[in-house]
């Protein structure tokens, strides 16, 4: 868990070498990883969790702009 939790969280924050990806984007990928590098049922969990301080929003059910995957 610890592993999804840190690879969104990554994902998500700027680096210096990226803009930050959006929640869409970045739950997508945990989405692919699921059954590669993630225990899709792991995925599945943490992606129905809802937003710290949103609630009744999860990371599925969230909606906005989307960058789209890899930069």
């Amino acid at each position: 868990m610890f592993s999804v939790v840190d690879m969104y969280d990554t994902l998500t924050s700027a680096q210096p070498d990226q803009p930050a990806w959006t929640p869409e984007a970045a739950s997508e990928e945990l989405r692919v990883q699921g059954g590669r590098q993630f225990d899709p049922q792991v995925v599945q969990a943490f992606l129905t969790l809802p937003f710290w301080g949103q609630p009744g929003r999860t990371r599925q059910s969230h909606s906005g702009p989307d960058r789209g995957g890899l930069g």
